[in-house]
């Protein structure tokens, strides 16, 4: 939570500094308000060998405060909900690990599930520190165009994935032994076993990232105006908060009831980035 503590003081130190720097009257408005729709592609970035993976529809709702320092230059904050889309496909996804059978002796499960799929959601709560630049094409033109940068913190509200599996096969190998088993299901080892459509949890980190905006403002009224650009938002950091779990998990006390996890939180990818891009529309007033 430290992060957001940050971020927090910063909005607190900046808006400060801003009313010292306007106490005089402006011929301007100081403060505006707006809402705005956004949507377009977003994406969980990752690599993962022998994937097959693309992005989503992505959006978001946001509502908006910025605090006009000169007529044309101001600082925007705000909160808002996003949406993140992502699907993974793998014609057979295998591993091996070392793990510990129900009676405690130590053993190698190796599985493969073929026909893998998996989609991702996630929705995050963020909070934007933006600065905003207007261009006006005369003292008195209704059009303005702008640029705005800055940093957005993501906090994740929910996030999930849909995981669907054909068939699994599973194996245990006991170097004591000297021997493999297979097709035990009561111990954990099948052969071509039905896979399972379920939904599970993401494990997140919070979002750190570089968002951007540009497009027009026209007059709509006084002191209104329409909105429509584009923006992109981009994770600066790795989003994975847990990278030590396995797709597919055995349990020692359920050998027969297999465990899936997302593959973000695997240790088969390196890093995940969230990306959001296309159009964005809202009234400012």
């Amino acid at each position: 939570m430290n992060k957001i503590h940050i971020f927090i003081a910063v909005i607190m130190i900046c808006t400060s500094a801003a009313n010292v720097a306007t106490a005089q009257k402006k011929r301007y408005p100081v403060h505006e308000l707006s809402v705005s729709l956004s949507g377009g592609q977003s994406n969980l970035l990752y690599k993962l060998d022998g994937s097959s993976h693309s992005g989503g529809f992505g959006g978001g709702v946001d509502l908006g405060y910025t605090y006009n320092i000169k007529r044309l230059f101001g600082i925007v904050t705000g909160f808002g909900i996003s949406m993140y889309n992502s699907k993974l496909s793998m014609n057979e996804y295998a591993e091996e690990y070392n793990n510990v059978d129900e009676a405690g002796d130590e053993f190698t499960f190796n599985y493969s599930i073929s026909g893998y799929n998996e989609k991702q959601s996630v929705i995050m709560f963020s909070i934007p520190v933006l600065m905003k630049y207007s261009v006006q094409l005369g003292e008195k033109a209704d059009t303005k165009y702008y640029v705005a940068g800055g940093i957005k913190l993501g906090i994740p509200v929910s996030a999930r994935a849909s995981i669907n599996a054909q068939t699994v096969t599973t194996s245990g190998y006991y170097t004591f032994e000297d021997g493999t088993y297979t097709d035990l299901p009561e111990y954990g080892f099948v052969n071509g076993h039905a896979g399972e459509q379920s939904d599970h949890n993401i494990k997140l980190n919070v979002a750190t990232m570089v968002a951007l905006e540009t497009g027009i403002r026209i007059r709509a009224g006084y002191q209104k105006h329409l909105m429509a650009g584009i923006y992109l938002d981009y994770s600066l950091n790795n989003m994975q908060k847990v990278k030590n779990r396995h797709v597919l998990e055995y349990q020692s006390s359920h050998p027969s009831l297999f465990l899936y996890n997302s593959v973000i939180n695997t240790e088969k990818l390196n890093r995940v980035n969230l990306l959001g891009f296309g159009l964005k529309v809202g009234l400012n007033f």
